[in-house]
Parts: structure tokens; sequence; C-alpha cells
């Protein structure tokens, strides 16, 4: 297998060592449960859910290398297999899944974008970015392209990319800079970018291929997460704040009146939470980085809790086996919650599965 050196730009310091040891599968001590270990210790991968229901983990890093290796994992085996190498290596770059169900990687430290096709296993280099990004968010719009937002270096930059010609073109400029924000599909087809050092937040609109800033933020946040709720609404928790530095509230967006509403449970709080929509409407956040009072270090959480829209509260849940951050989370065909990777003290190669059924 390749392995490349990638250079990674991040906020926090991190002990940097390989580590070889991973944790025994199929051990229940709550209702987390460990599957298969993946072949490779990762942080700063991604995965994307396949139309066949695998899981795609793509690149990433274990901090002493980054990876040009790609793993799926098959839910009804709980075990992962090596697939196609990407040309390239990638991390804290983005995963898309394009409409004709093909994934594109793209940045990650470098302009390279690659295109995977599951039914043949195979990668396809694809059109470069016009600039090197990583920290950047990638969007699929309901035309089919990809808008990819800021990112580190060139933080008020947004560009496109055509699946049907694999090329890219600059789109117009963000209002604010942004790196560590977030970008969300609403479902009229435009984009909401939230934060990323600033309170602000704009909507991007295809249509026009214009950026407009809608209502802030009560609060500046980075390193925050996003994502889409059933009803068309957004929630946005977690992050590192301006005048609450590690805020415990939720925010809510309602694109119809183009307002937040504020949420303050004292439940969800760290930064780079990994959040999923589970099938019934609920969300599943968990792990991400909080701050150890005793040590005065951002350190890895186990921590996982349930949003309930209906109620507009966090409940916790039973922790995870294993402390991570900059892992992954995704919501499998079947309901279940799949973790995959992220630093403890060392980059990991475990992954573990969350029933919501039984909370």
């Amino acid at each position: 297998m390749q392995i490349g050196r990638v250079g990674i730009i991040i906020l926090i310091s991190l002990i940097i060592f390989e580590h070889s040891w991973c944790h025994p599968a199929s051990v229940s001590a709550n209702d987390w449960v460990y599957t298969g270990n993946m072949s490779c210790n990762r942080a700063y991968h991604a995965a994307s859910l396949l139309a066949n229901g695998k899981v795609l983990v793509t690149g990433g890093s274990n901090i002493a290398v980054g990876w040009n290796t790609v793993e799926l994992y098959d839910p009804s085996t709980g075990r992962w297999t090596f697939t196609g190498n990407m040309s390239s290596v990638h991390a804290l770059h983005t995963a898309s899944t394009l409409k004709n169900g093909k994934i594109l990687v793209a940045g990650g430290g470098t302009t390279t974008a690659e295109l995977y096709d599951y039914e043949t296993g195979r990668w396809t280099v694809t059109g470069s970015m016009k600039i090197r990004r990583s920290l950047h968010t990638a969007s699929v719009l309901n035309n089919g392209k990809v808008l990819v937002v800021g990112g580190l270096d060139i933080v008020r930059s947004a560009e496109l990319y055509d699946p049907v010609t694999g090329r890219w073109t600059e789109a117009a400029s963000l209002n604010y800079d942004r790196q560590y924000h977030t970008a969300t599909v609403l479902a009229d087809g435009r984009v909401l970018v939230v934060g990323g050092y600033e309170k602000s937040a704009e909507i991007y609109d295809p249509s026009t291929g214009r950026w407009t800033l809608t209502g802030d933020l009560v609060e500046a946040r980075v390193m925050h997460t996003a994502i889409l709720l059933k009803d068309g609404k957004v929630l946005v928790a977690g992050g590192f704040g301006q005048t609450v530095e590690y805020p415990t509230s939720t925010d809510i967006y309602d694109p119809t009146t183009n307002t937040w509403t504020r949420t303050d449970d004292g439940v969800v709080v760290g930064l780079m939470l990994k959040m999923g929509l589970l099938h019934d409407g609920r969300v599943i956040s968990a792990g991400g980085q909080f701050l150890d009072p005793e040590k005065k270090l951002r350190s890895p959480s186990q921590g996982a809790f349930i949003y309930d829209p209906s109620t507009g509260h966090w409940t916790d849940i039973s922790f995870m086996h294993t402390y991570r951050s900059d892992h992954t989370l995704t919501v499998l065909s079947d309901g279940r919650a799949l973790v995959v990777g992220g630093m403890d003290m060392y980059a990991t190669f475990s992954a573990e599965l969350y029933d919501p059924t039984k909370s």
C-alpha cells in the first residue's frame, strides 16, 4: 500500500506517535458495540454511505503519515476490506455523494480531486480545484454540481465542480472569511453557511450564483456542527465561542422566517462534534473535544447525546467505549449509527455501532 506524507494544520496540539494496538471486536458494555477494526488507524478521514449500503472511508492520517488508502465497511458482516487506493493522500478533505452515486473526494492539503465508482471499486482523477484547500466544505446542489466553500489559506473563495465536464469554475466569493465553518443544503436547494470565526451566516442561491447575508447567530462559533432537520430547520451545536468559550446552547435556524432561536440545555458541549440524522428525525451527536478542567487541555470525548426536535432537548446516552475526536459518524441504511476512527491519545483503528431503537 502506498503511504504519503501530509501536512496537517490544526488548532490543537496532539501527541505525534503511531499506535498499533486496537480494541477487541464485539465487546459490549453499554448501548455501543465494537464492530470490526480498520486496517489503518485514521483521523481526519471522511466517510460516505454508498448506494449498496456499505460505508466508504477515505484517506486521513495517523499524524505521522497520511493515507491514500481506502476501506469499505460492510454492515452485514461487520468487516472491513480494502478497495482501490486514491492517487494522492487526502486528509481534512471532503467526500461528496454525487447524483450518479459516485463519490467525489476533493482537497485535503491539495488541489486534487478524484472520483470513486463503487460498482468497479476504481478511482479516476478528475479536474483539479483552482486553489489548494483543507477544512473546507462541499455541498451537492440540486443541479448536480458541487459547491466548495472556504477553508485554510483561501477562506473567502468558493468554486463549483461540474460532474458532466469534470471541471471546476470559480464561484462568487463569500462576504466573510471562513474556515471550520459549516455548510448545509436547505430544503429549497440553497446553501446555508454558518460561522467560522464569525457569528454571521450567509446563503448561496444556485439560481443566481450570489451570496446573501442572513440573520446572525447569537454568538460567533467555530469548529461547530450543523445538520438539516426533517422539518427543514437547521440545528447548530458545539464549537468554540467568543464570549463563552464552549457554548452549551443549541441554535436553530428557520429558513421560512430567516431567524435564529436558541435553547440552553447545558448538555452538549465541545469542538468538532459529529452528528447524524436518525431515521425517526432525532439527531445523534458523538465524540469531539472538550476542555478538561483538571488538565486544562482539550481532550477527546466519549460523550454521546440524542436531540429530539419535538421537545427541543438533548438527552445523554451511553458513553462510547473509546474517546474520539476528528472521527466520522454515519447513519447506516438500517438506522444504526457507525462511528469510525479518530484521535484518542493516538489515531485509532476501532469502530463502534449504536442502535437508536434502544434509546
